[in-house]
């Protein structure tokens, strides 16, 4: 199955009219119809709009990371209707109130949050997904959002089904939430680092720019061991000179191992 991560950044008007949502997403259209889970960041309501006409094959769940409805940014997963069953699903802040729409703590002037939900495929076999957006200014936010989300990981209900963790972690690799987030080799791989990669071209942040030149990934997808990493690369979605995101996008392969 493949699975993707992509922060399609917020749509802003700003002076690039190349940089307007209406231009972006057309851009960005095919790539994203085609994994069997999709996790998004930085979706407005208008965009989330979008993203719905456009995937007409998936279902999805998420909500506003402002009042726990519509309000601000989502971080959404979708996934296609013919392949999963969700059994459960739900919404948390990364703060020390979790269950409250809007939280922050430990540094974090904005509402930062994970999406989560739990899928079953034909053959009955369950996938928990964690789409999450760490913090971009507070390093302690980013410590105590990655130790807030293995300690959800491993309170799941289905402790046998393996796990994906995915998101605009926004930090590198080596850095601290990094490390808490891999120390146990039996909880979470990272999923990129499995088969061999240029690593000085390797960002996913990208500056507008049509380069994964440097090493500023700060996107991943994370896995279980019990999953078979077949894949893992970054892509540069872009037409004509013009990128679709900020971002550079996060495409994983992997398969169930018997």
């Amino acid at each position: 199955m493949k699975i993707m991560s992509y922060n399609i950044r917020y749509a802003s008007g700003g002076f690039r009219k190349s940089r307007y949502w209406a231009n972006r997403l057309p851009i960005m259209a095919e790539a994203i119809v085609t994994p069997s889970i999709v996790g998004f960041q930085e979706v407005l309501p208008e965009q989330l709009a979008d993203l719905k006409k456009t995937m007409v094959d998936y279902s999805y769940v998420g909500v506003g990371r402002d009042d726990g409805h519509e309000t601000g940014e989502h971080i959404p997963i979708f996934y296609k209707d013919e392949q999963w069953k969700k059994t459960d699903h739900g919404n948390l802040w990364l703060s020390e109130t979790p269950e409250v729409p809007g939280s922050t703590s430990w540094g974090n002037r904005i509402p930062r949050m994970c999406t989560w939900i739990r899928l079953v495929d034909k053959n009955g076999k369950g996938i928990y997904i964690y789409n999450a957006h760490l913090d971009h200014m507070s390093w302690k936010s980013r410590r105590m959002s990655a130790v807030f989300l293995l300690k959800q990981i491993g309170e799941r209900e289905h402790k046998d089904d393996p796990v994906v963790l995915m998101g605009d972690l926004n930090c590198k690799p080596g850095s601290k939430p990094l490390k808490i987030l891999l120390a146990d080799k039996k909880i979470l791989r990272d999923s990129y680092t499995i088969n061999d990669h240029d690593l000085e071209n390797s960002s996913t942040y990208n500056s507008w720019k049509v380069s994964k030149k440097g090493n500023r990934r700060i996107d991943y997808i994370l896995t279980s061991p019990s999953l078979k990493v077949h894949s893992a690369e970054i892509l540069t979605l872009h037409k004509e000179g013009t990128v679709a995101s900020d971002h550079n996008v996060i495409v994983t392969t992997i398969q169930w191992t018997e």
